[in-house]
């Protein structure tokens, strides 16, 4: 998982925003085209979805474990709260993804049909948001106690949070100091 430490910020950025884009333009090539209704090559399409989807979490994963690592003594924090919050929104995201992908023709008939489906989607969906934004928040803490080498308050990593919040632009950011400390 060290690829993600030593990628450039581009890398990441075209796997996470470039392939999703492109996925999309694709597929309104095929339905302006007329071929919409060729739905193996779509559902080929929307599956390759996943790429960027497990990038985001590796490279989540891995910054928050591997810089926690890197840090010496007493900041060094205990990360298994952290890789639990990672994995919990990942597999909620992924359950949301494949039970949308699987039921959207009946989307309509079952939430009406059945409102304990608005429960369990909205109990999931504030489950991942939740753990996300907690993991999103662990390394953003980490990487400032890495480069400080100090203990930080909530303060401190304010801006860094907000960077990993609006990931496409924060990874130009975050990302190049990231590479300047896991090279040391």
């Amino acid at each position: 998982m060290e690829i993600f430490l030593k990628a450039k910020h581009w890398q990441i950025f075209l796997f996470i925003v470039g392939i999703p884009i492109l996925i999309e333009l694709l597929d309104t090539i095929i339905i302006i085209a007329g071929k919409g209704e060729e739905f193996t090559f779509r559902a080929v399409l929307r599956f390759l979805l996943i790429i960027p989807f497990l990038t985001f979490y590796f490279w989540i994963y891995s910054v928050g474990y591997l810089l926690n690592k890197k840090i010496k003594g007493k900041l060094n924090t205990k990360s298994g709260y952290f890789g639990l919050a990672v994995w919990t929104s990942a597999f909620s995201l992924f359950f949301l993804s494949i039970f949308v992908f699987f039921i959207w023709d009946d989307w309509e008939q079952l939430m009406i049909e059945n409102n304990f489906t608005y429960v369990i989607f909205g109990v999931v969906v504030f489950l991942a948001l939740a753990t996300l934004l907690t993991a999103l928040s662990f390394i953003a803490k980490t990487l400032v106690r890495a480069e400080r080498n100090a203990e930080v308050n909530s303060s401190d990593f304010y801006g860094e949070f907000v960077m990993t919040l609006f990931f496409p632009i924060g990874i130009w950011i975050l990302q190049p100091r990231i590479n300047k400390i896991y090279a040391k």
